[in-house]
């Protein structure tokens, strides 16, 4: 798996640091590219959003976790079923 390099700098102001998120763009700023480039967008301070994905991934995680624990309990029983079938069959 390729890792790709994140630069913490500004491309376009490389005197500016990004420390804003763009959740319209889906993308790093810096506060000037905001105000030149993202003015009537959905930004917030990079931290903040970073608090957000990780809250959303960990309720997906868990959810996750969840289905897998009932997939398996349907699988448990499908294989009891499958075994009780044979069972008479036999």
């Amino acid at each position: 798996m390729e890792t790709k390099k994140i630069s913490k700098r500004c491309p376009l102001h490389i005197e500016k640091w990004k420390d804003v998120y763009c959740h319209t763009c889906e993308q790093a700023i810096c506060l000037r590219c905001m105000f030149e480039n993202h003015r009537h967008h959905d930004c917030t301070e990079l931290d903040m959003a970073a608090r957000r994905k990780r809250e959303i991934l960990r309720r997906l995680a868990r959810a996750i976790v969840e289905l897998l624990s009932k997939l398996n309990g349907r699988r448990d029983d499908l294989i009891d079923v499958k075994s009780r079938a044979c069972n008479l069959a036999g």
